[in-house]
């Protein structure tokens, strides 16, 4: 079976591509999401649970896209989600 590449996402970077109109008809997923999603928690297991030994620092740049993602959370509430 051929190797997946993945590439690391933002949460941001995330919400931009998953973003829809509230009149968007929803659609069933493809049988290949559900490799393509077990691809990436196995490569984030590799990259973060597999160097539990290492230290994670946080750089100003996460650290503004977290205080991001915080706002979202708390506007989220006003988003129709279907």
């Amino acid at each position: 079976m051929k190797k997946a590449k993945v590439q690391a996402l933002t949460f941001l970077e995330v919400a931009e591509l998953f973003k829809a109109e509230s009149t968007e008809t929803a659609m069933q997923l493809p049988e290949y999401h559900y490799k393509q999603v077990q691809s990436a928690l196995n490569t984030f297991e590799q990259d973060f649970l597999g160097t539990a030994t290492e230290t994670l620092t946080s750089t100003d740049k996460t650290d503004a896209i977290s205080l991001q993602a915080k706002s979202f959370k708390r506007h989220e509430k006003h988003f129709k989600i279907r």
